[in-house]
Formats: C-alpha cells, sequence, structure tokens
C-alpha cells in the first residue's frame, strides 16, 4: 500500500518534493527561511540521508512504482547535486514511471554544479525532462536589490557558462526564468518606461542565450512576466500600483514587437485564463485548481520517516527555526503569524511521522479536505471580500456577491495553503492582502478582458 491508497479511496501521490539542501549561499530579502547556524545541521542530516541510501529507502515506502516527478527543493539545491548519482541510479530502476526532475537554482553557486547534474549525475538509461528554474528578477536594480550587490551579473554570467557546456544530446532540457517582485518594485514598475526596460533586459539577455544554445533544444520558456512576493503585507495603495503596472503591460504589449520573449501579460491574468476554461467542474473536481501539495504531491528529505504536505513545510519540525523566525526581518505577514503560533498549527496539520498512523491519516484527512471540498472555502472568502469592499479597503464593486465570489475563486486559484495557515489561520482563507493587491483594479481588469475574449471567441462560432 503506498501514500493515499492505504488511507483513501483515491488516486496515488505521484510527485516528490525532496529537501536536498538546508544551506544557502544568499540571503534574499522575501526568503522565509532566517540563514542561521541551525540550517547547517539541517544540512548535514540531508546530506548523511542522500549517502547512506535512507532519502531513497523512505521514498519507494512513500509511492511504490507510482513515482513520476522528483523536485529539488530547500534552499540552494545545486550545493548538493553532485551526491545524487548512486540515488538517480537506483531511482531509475526503482521508479519505471519516472520521467521529469525539476530544480530551482539562484545560480549563484559554481555552474559546474548543475552542469555536472544534467551531464553527468542524471543517468542516460531512459529519456525524461529535466526542468531547471532560473531565479532572476530582471534589471540590476531589481535582481541587486533582492540578492545582493553584483548578483545580476553573476547569475547571467553562471547561466551562460551552463548553457555552454550543458549536454542536450539525451535527455529533454526545459528551464524558464522566475522573476520574483516586491512591493517596492511593484511601485517603481508601474513607471512606463521603468517597465520598459523591465522588458528590454530579458530581451537583450534571451538574444544573448539564442547566440550560446539552439532554443528548439533548450527548451526555454519566453514568458519573463514578474511575479509578485507572497505572502506579505499588502495596502489598497499597493494594490492599485499593481494595476497601473498591468494597464502598462497591455500598453506595451500594443506598442512593442519583441523577437526573442513573449508578449507583456499579467501572469495572473495567463494563470486565470488557463484555469477558468474548466471553471464548470470547480465544485464537482475541485482538486483541479488547488496547489499539488498534500494532494498528487508530497515532501520528504532530512529526517527518517517524515512526511511532508510540501517543500513550503520542511523547516517547520526544528523548534531553532521557529525561534529564527521571531527574530529574523522577514515579511509582515509571517511575523505575525509566527508569534502567534500559526506555525504550530500547520506543523499538526502538514507533518507526520510515518510510523504514526493516526497522525499520518490525520495530515492526509485534512488535505483531502481542501482539495476536495469548496463551499466553505467560498462562502469564508466571500465574507472577508464584501467586508474589505464595505471598509473602502477593496474596490467597492466587490459588494456584489457574484463578483466577491469571482474574486475569491481566482485568490484561492492562486494560493499557497500552507501560507494561508499561517496568514490567516485557515487553509480556506488567503490573506487579506492578497485580496486587497489584486481587488484594487487588477482582476476587474482580469475578468473584463475574459468575458471579452468568450464573447469573441463565440461570435467566430
Amino acid at each position: 500500500m503506498t501514500l493515499n491508497s492505504e488511507f483513501f479511496k483515491s488516486d496515488p501521490a505521484v510527485a516528490l518534493e525532496i529537501f536536498s539542501a538546508g544551506w544557502c549561499n544568499l540571503s534574499c530579502k522575501y526568503c522565509y527561511i532566517p540563514k542561521t547556524d541551525f540550517l547547517k545541521t539541517v544540512h548535514k542530516n540531508i546530506i548523511e540521508r542522500i549517502k547512506n541510501g535512507s532519502l531513497l529507502e523512505d521514498i519507494v515506502k512513500l509511492f511504490g512504482e507510482d513515482l513520476e516527478s522528483l523536485s529539488h527543493w530547500g534552499t540552494e539545491p545545486t550545493l548538493t547535486t553532485s551526491l545524487f548519482k548512486d540515488f538517480y541510479n537506483e531511482a531509475f530502476d526503482r521508479f519505471p514511471k519516472l520521467n521529469k526532475i525539476f530544480l530551482s537554482s539562484n545560480f549563484m553557486t559554481n555552474p559546474k554544479n548543475i552542469t555536472k547534474f544534467v551531464n553527468e549525475i542524471v543517468p542516460k538509461k531512459r529519456k525524461i525532462e529535466i526542468a531547471i528554474q532560473i531565479s532572476l528578477d530582471g534589471p540590476k536594480w531589481i535582481t541587486d536589490n533582492n540578492r545582493g550587490v553584483g548578483s545580476t551579473e553573476i547569475i547571467i554570467k553562471n547561466l551562460k557558462e551552463f548553457l555552454s557546456n550543458v549536454d542536450l544530446s539525451f535527455h529533454k532540457i526545459t528551464g524558464n526564468f522566475k522573476p520574483t517582485t516586491s512591493k517596492d518594485n511593484i511601485a517603481r514598475l508601474k513607471d512606463f518606461n521603468e517597465l520598459k526596460d523591465y522588458y528590454n533586459f530579458f530581451e537583450l539577455l534571451f538574444q544573448d542565450i539564442t547566440k550560446i544554445v539552439d532554443l528548439k533544444q533548450f527548451n526555454l520558456s519566453r514568458f519573463v512576466d514578474p511575479t509578485v512576493v507572497i505572502p506579505d503585507y499588502y495596502s489598497k495603495e499597493d494594490g492599485k500600483n499593481l494595476f497601473k503596472l498591468y494597464m502598462n503591460q497591455k500598453k506595451l504589449k500594443e506598442m512593442v514587437k519583441y523577437d526573442f520573449i513573449s508578449p507583456p501579460q499579467n501572469f495572473y491574468e495567463l494563470r486565470f485564463f488557463e484555469k477558468a476554461n474548466y471553471f464548470r467542474e470547480f465544485y464537482t473536481k475541485h482538486k483541479m485548481f488547488t496547489c499539488s501539495a498534500g494532494d498528487s504531491c508530497f515532501g520528504s528529505g532530512d529526517l527518517d520517516g517524515k512526511l511532508y504536505s510540501c517543500h513550503r513545510t520542511f523547516y517547520l519540525p526544528y523548534t531553532e527555526y521557529r525561534n529564527a523566525c521571531k527574530e529574523w526581518p522577514l515579511d509582515q505577514e509571517t511575523m505575525e503569524g509566527m508569534k502567534n503560533e500559526r506555525d504550530t498549527v500547520l506543523k499538526n496539520i502538514s507533518v507526520a511521522n510515518l510510523n504514526d498512523k493516526m497522525q499520518t491519516a490525520k495530515v492526509l484527512y485534512v488535505n483531502r479536505c481542501y482539495h476536495d471540498f469548496t463551499k466553505h472555502k467560498i462562502s469564508s472568502c466571500v465574507a472577508i471580500i464584501r467586508e474589505l469592499a464595505e471598509t473602502n479597503q477593496i474596490s467597492k464593486v466587490y459588494k456584489n456577491l457574484d463578483l466577491a465570489s469571482e474574486l475569491a475563486r481566482f485568490s484561492l486559484v492562486g494560493s499557497c495553503q500552507m501560507d494561508n495557515v499561517i496568514t490567516s489561520s485557515a487553509f480556506e482563507v488567503p490573506s487579506l492582502s492578497t485580496f486587497r493587491l489584486f481587488g484594487n483594479g487588477v482582476f476587474e481588469e482580469i475578468l473584463k478582458n475574459w468575458l471579452l475574449k468568450e464573447k469573441e471567441e463565440k461570435c467566430k462560432k
């Protein structure tokens, strides 16, 4: 019996996030992990588990032969990728359905680490996809501010070195940029010229990349639209700034034709459009619209026999982490959540000892409640949204029940249930900041564009 099927008549879990590194070479401004010395102990535990084979054995117990996808998470995965040769040699035999390996890197470590991982560590026993996420936030004034002075140049240099040496002849290698934008960056990007500079930065970078590698071989996503830091505290003014940024994206899309990157588009609009096509099944197949954490995907890594809902919960068993969070300069919403011990609530419903069947069943049960039921979620969010509209924190249009319901659905589709617990005490309710951020113009415009798109498609038929 494997995870899920032992307790429920549900589809088996098929994806795993590995806690593959406990230490990081950076201290990014928006990171929720305090960079204190206790991370070194966690890192040592992880290395030992990789080397002695206990990590692989736990995964076999969890998934049997069902595993299809492995993702490297924690802090900076390339710090340990060189240790996974024996792991993957055996994993390819024990998981015949394994078809994808993913890792996200800040590209501020030696690029030979990730090159070796692709070229040598992952065996060529059968073809799979190796997906690589590149954490580059944009021009120097964004990336250097978030990740440290000089980081933009280092990331680009290391990326080019990786692309110059990566073997594209066997496995399918894909990649994407992950630009993360804080509220300070949003306030600056709302200026049309600054936003134009942002997209020009990526256009020129892609132009350079095409001189190094054939993008038909290395499938690098052309989408470079900014994503926002969540969780964080956002005001009504921040929501208005994001709306101005969004409208300038539309203006830029009409004015400038890019040769290498995709036309500017709001990342959250794109995600909404993809999901909205299936909203008729929102109440009958709700797990289609939720994050896969605690459903088809779980986490494992640093401690024997531990089950995690996802990588967001990896550090919760450590009191050192919880104590450090109370002293570290994290975002306001996370700090308040930790001080009110909501992290303890999250730990109790998202981390389990596999030898404790009752505890494991509880974690799986709570997650099933989140993924399979909707009415409580929608009604809770609608009540909050309408109150925010009454108190002038979001647009007055959300006093309307139907519009409030649509904003609730939009917010839930994109929410992290783990962050929800930290910021609002409940899986089902995103932080109030999410509603302020998108409920002051952005979602109204997204919904209007969706309705226009639907009307155009009906006219074509």
